[in-house]
């Protein structure tokens, strides 16, 4: 698990997965691959859902 990492409750990482730097995993995801710096993913299995910006730009709209 590199820097600045989020990962949401009750996730599951596959051992040996590599979550790159500042990625995110959804609550309950479950992760069986290496997650690429930046990306956003989520689901059972996880997938791409997004990149972290825009990840950052929707959780900020909502918070006004």
């Amino acid at each position: 698990i590199e820097d600045e990492v989020i990962i949401g409750a009750s996730a599951t990482i596959v051992a040996g997965v590599k979550l790159s730097h500042r990625c995110v995993i959804g609550a309950g995801a479950v992760v069986t691959r290496d997650i690429p710096n930046e990306e956003v993913w989520a689901g059972n299995p996880a997938k791409f859902m997004m990149k972290r910006s825009e990840y950052e730009e929707k959780r900020d709209s909502h918070g006004s």
